[in-house]
């Protein structure tokens, strides 16, 4: 799976005029995901549609490597041909957000093909987005 990510703490300009709160010395941040549609297998739907089924995880860790918090959502795409055509053209997009505590972290971020069991994933450190 071939997919870019932006992560951003919800103080960022970009996020100007979302009301978000937060509770106790966490950090939320967020994540815009661009996934590649030509790594992602789409099956055949009635009427000409596309289905895909996607799975997005977030996972904070510590300094230790412990896991402090996580997120996992799946999705269930289904496109018709004229958003199918659009979608190769510019990606699918998808943006999740998750807490984590204020002192340094790293996140990976996954996506996963659910149709095809195809996983990517990358890491970064949340200590460079403050």
């Amino acid at each position: 799976m071939i997919f870019a990510a932006r992560v951003l703490p919800a103080t960022d300009p970009a996020f100007a005029g979302v009301k978000m709160e937060m509770k106790g010395p966490l950090r939320l941040y967020i994540v815009d995901f661009t996934v590649d549609p030509t790594t992602v297998t789409f099956n055949s739907a009635a009427e000409d549609a596309h289905e895909a089924q996607l799975e997005f995880v977030l996972t904070a860790y510590d300094r230790d490597g412990n896991r402090v918090n996580y997120v996992d959502k799946g999705f269930q795409i289904n496109l018709n041909p004229e958003r199918y055509t659009w979608t190769l053209d510019h990606g699918l997009h998808a943006r999740i957000a998750l807490d984590v505590p204020a002192a340094q972290t790293s996140l990976r971020i996954a996506v996963q093909d659910l149709n095809a069991s195809r996983v990517g994933s990358l890491e970064v450190s949340l200590s460079a987005a403050k």
